[in-house]
C-alpha cells in the first residue's frame, strides 16, 4: 500500500518537517502567489500558492536552479463556454476544416502572463 505509514504509538510524527524544504507547495488556492522566506540559519524556502486549475486554467512552473517561478495559462473549451467536448465530425466537416472553414476552437496560450511573473529579489 502507498501512503504515509503512521500508526498510533509511532515514535516520530510523519507530518512534522524536520528539515527545511527548498520549495513548499500549497495547492487549491484562490490565486497564484509566491514568497521567499529565509530561516534563522540562512536556509531559504520558496512558498508557492498554486491556484485551483478548474477555475484558473493555470499550472505553475518552478526553476529549481534559481527558484524562479511563473504561471502558465491554458485556454480551454470549458472556459470558452463550449461543453460539447465529444463532438464527432463528418467527412464533409473534416474537409471544410482543412480548408480553414469551420475552425472555431480557441487558441491555446502557453506563455506566462508577464504581469504575473514574480519578483524574486
Amino acid at each position: 500500500s502507498s501512503g504515509i505509514n503512521a500508526e498510533y504509538g509511532d515514535e516520530e510524527d510523519p507530518f512534522i518537517l524536520r528539515d527545511c524544504p527548498h520549495v513548499y507547495f500549497c495547492g487549491n488556492q484562490k490565486r497564484f502567489e509566491t514568497k521567499l522566506l529565509e530561516g534563522e540559519q540562512g536556509q531559504k524556502t520558496l512558498i508557492v500558492c498554486v491556484p485551483r486549475f478548474f477555475e484558473s486554467h493555470q499550472v505553475i512552473l518552478v526553476n529549481l536552479k534559481d527558484l524562479s517561478c511563473f504561471p502558465v495559462s491554458f485556454a480551454t473549451l470549458l472556459s470558452e463556454g463550449k461543453t460539447d467536448l465529444y463532438h464527432t465530425t463528418t467527412p464533409e466537416e473534416d474537409s471544410a476544416e482543412e480548408d480553414g472553414e469551420g475552425d472555431d476552437l480557441p487558441d491555446i496560450n502557453v506563455t506566462p502572463d508577464a504581469d504575473e511573473m514574480p519578483d524574486m529579489e
